[in-house]
C-alpha cells in the first residue's frame, strides 16, 4: 500500500509541477535515500505518514488543491532534506576517511 501511495502522490505532484518525463528516476533516488540505514526520522515511513495526513485532510476539506499542493510540498521537503543532509553525511564520511 505504501508503494502505491508513493507512486500516486509522486505522479500527481510531478504533473502538478508540469515537469517533463515521468520522474521515476528522481522518485527512486529520493525513496532510496529515505531508506538509508542512518536515517532516524526522515524515513519512508515518515514520508508515508505525511502523505496519509494529506489524504485525510483532502477527504475532510476537498481533494483539489489540498492533494496537489500538499503532495508537492511533501516531495519537495523530501528532496531538500536529502540534498542538505545527504551532502552533509557524504562530506563527513569523506572527512573521516571512511
Amino acid at each position: 500500500m505504501t508503494q502505491h501511495l508513493f507512486a500516486r502522490s509522486w505522479l500527481r505532484a510531478w504533473q502538478g509541477l508540469a515537469a517533463r518525463g515521468d520522474g521515476r528516476a528522481v522518485q527512486s533516488a529520493l525513496l532510496a535515500a529515505y531508506a538509508e540505514p542512518h536515517r532516524r526520522y526522515h524515513t519512508q515511513q515518515h514520508l508515508a505518514e505525511c502523505l496519509q495526513a494529506l489524504a485525510h485532510a483532502a477527504l475532510a476539506q476537498g481533494f483539489g488543491w489540498v492533494m496537489l499542493y500538499g503532495g508537492i510540498a511533501a516531495w519537495i521537503t523530501a528532496a531538500l532534506s536529502w540534498g542538505v543532509f545527504g551532502r552533509r553525511r557524504a562530506a563527513s564520511t569523506c572527512a573521516s576517511g571512511a
